[in-house]
């Protein structure tokens, strides 16, 4: 879910123009599918050519109370601003957050999940209707395991695997032209939340050296 309307300005006119902060969020999903790829999140990037909001809101990174990050909690994705950065994207969430907090509520995770399941199911065309032997069964879970393999390579996942079990394989279900082969893998995840722990301590007095001041 997204929150706010934007101002951009139109070239033709040089007027300024009011829209849903949706176009401006499709933008730079669109650029980062580009530039870097669908598994890394379309949060705190640039909204180029965002003049202002229709209405101001307050941002902080390091306060959890500001409207920002209080819309953010709701599940609801905004923008930030704040020390000269320009308007920058703000949220990783689906609307279900937080009632579900399954990390599938991740836009990189949810969008990553999708495309390596279109892709794997367009790819098994070639397979479809031949027979049930086991070169064929290798064949599919070797396929689909070099495409999880290319996808860490490019460092779009973490990890994965793809594997043929025989108890989820029982003879009533191939004997129905059935077949199941599973696949598992570990998504890239947001850095959404960073804290650092603090600790004031005396141990690096011991690193101090005697320093020779020329006869002083």
């Amino acid at each position: 879910m997204l929150s706010l309307t934007v101002r951009y300005l139109i070239p033709v006119t040089d007027g300024i123009k009011l829209e849903p902060s949706s176009i401006a969020w499709a933008g730079v999903r669109a650029r980062v599918d580009r530039e870097i790829g669908y598994w890394t999140s379309s949060s705190n990037k640039e909204m180029r050519g965002t003049l202002g909001l229709e209405r101001v809101i307050s941002a902080r990174i390091d306060d959890p109370d500001t409207e920002t990050n209080l819309l953010n909690e709701a599940g609801i994705s905004t923008m930030f601003k704040s020390f000269g950065t320009g308007f920058l994207t703000w949220g990783n969430r689906s609307a279900a957050y937080p009632v579900n907090n399954s990390f599938d509520n991740f836009e990189q995770v949810q969008r990553t999940k999708d495309m390596i399941e279109i892709s794997i199911h367009q790819s098994s065309l070639p397979f479809v209707d031949s027979d049930i032997r086991q070169p064929q069964i290798e064949a599919l879970v070797g396929f689909t395991d070099d495409y999880l393999r290319v996808l860490k390579m490019r460092g779009a996942i973490v990890d994965g695997a793809a594997y043929f079990d025989p108890a989820r394989n029982p003879a009533s279900e191939l004997s129905q032209g059935h077949i199941r082969i599973g696949y598992k893998f570990t998504p890239i995840f947001p850095m959404e939340r960073i804290t650092y722990e603090r600790e004031v301590t005396g141990e690096y007095l011991l690193d101090l050296k005697s320093v020779n001041m020329g006869g002083i």
